[in-house]
């Protein structure tokens, strides 16, 4: 059987249960419901899941919490709108692997720009029995509960350009865009670019305030993020960088030593356009982590328009949304998962 990066592999294990295929036969609202409870996995600006499910008999709903957007960190709900896409496509993924197809209706809400506080509905999908699950979906199923990020350093080895193309297939077939910087001249210009605006949040009281009440919340789950404490000083501060956390080097070496660094954006700029690239970058990143790839997501560099601007001039694409690195975990890293980072 091929990997996702199109190398031979073969496994001497047990084969393990196919929770997919245990619920082929099970009552379709069982499986819905199971579908519903993939959504906790998927990943979300700073852990807020501003998300809400709900689901009846063969039809389920999702709408945006807009209280739960980062009013300083994601003013348009960019970054809102791609983490819901993300959970859509979460569910579409997880209810095909369980025998069944989606008809997705789209509301008004993903159409419009946030206000006011209340849920807005923005796609019902109306459930039914389908085919089998095709091989694509199956690996990206598999590789949902995998799907954390990795803050650190990666190994050096570059990805294949066999992958790298099915990643940018990927996210084109949910209608966003994947640029691949690898030029060192482009690398540079985007890690500097990165770092200044990085720099320029850190010095906003009003982010560092949202950020640590978000942090906070996480501290107190289950599964939240171990690093709250090297982040944060006793009084509040923070005591590094978000680019810094692991890397003892200069600024931005995280990012232009990533083996693959990208940048995910969409052809237009409103709400159904970022639905689209949550989706999109979902896909992505399911195919990446069923290769062995690690990625970190970062869309705090890209709030502010005037970056964008600039990312946008240097890659020469339309309306970046969020900064990827994608890599495979260092020899020494390798014995052990990562930690369960949040997308930043």
């Amino acid at each position: 059987m091929n990997a996702p990066d199109g190398s031979r592999h073969r496994s001497d294990a047990a084969p393990v249960p196919d929770p997919g295929a245990m619920l082929e036969h099970a009552p379709l609202p069982e499986r819905v419901a199971l579908a519903a409870r993939f959504a906790l996995l998927v990943m979300s600006p700073y852990g807020t899941r501003p998300w809400r499910l709900s689901a009846t008999g063969d039809t389920m709903e999702l709408a945006a919490l807009p209280g739960r957007r980062l009013a300083v960190a994601d003013p348009d709900g960019r970054a809102l709108f791609a983490a819901c896409g993300a959970v859509l496509f979460t569910l579409r993924c997880a209810l095909l692997r369980f025998g069944l197809s989606t008809e997705p209706l789209w509301l008004p809400g993903a159409g419009q720009p946030l206000s006011g506080s209340e849920p807005v509905p923005l796609v019902r999908l109306r459930v039914t029995e389908s085919a089998a699950c095709p091989p694509t979906e199956r690996v990206m199923f598999d590789a949902i509960g995998l799907n954390h990020a990795w803050q650190g350093r990666f190994d050096p080895a570059a990805p294949s350009a066999r992958l790298v193309d099915a990643l940018q297939a990927h996210a084109r077939s949910e209608g966003a865009w994947l640029g691949v910087v690898d030029e060192p001249r482009g690398r540079a210009a985007l890690c500097a670019i990165a770092v200044g605006a990085e720099r320029r949040w850190l010095a906003d009281r009003r982010f560092r305030s949202e950020f640590m009440y978000w942090q906070s919340i996480q501290r107190q789950q289950p599964g939240g993020d171990p690093l709250l404490q090297s982040r944060l000083g006793g009084l509040g501060e923070f005591v590094r960088p978000f680019l810094m956390l692991h890397d003892p080097g200069p600024p931005g070496d995280l990012l232009g030593g990533a083996p693959l660094l990208a940048v995910l954006g969409t052809d237009e700029e409103w709400p159904m356009a970022w639905l689209a690239a949550g989706q999109g970058l979902q896909r992505a990143l399911l195919w990446a982590r069923a290769a062995g790839m690690w990625a970190q997501v970062l869309h705090a560099p890209m709030v502010a328009p005037d970056t964008r601007l600039a990312v946008a001039q240097e890659i020469d694409r339309n309306f970046p949304l969020m900064l990827l690195r994608f890599g495979r975990l260092p020899t020494q890293a390798s014995g052990g998962e990562a930690p369960p980072v949040l997308l930043g």
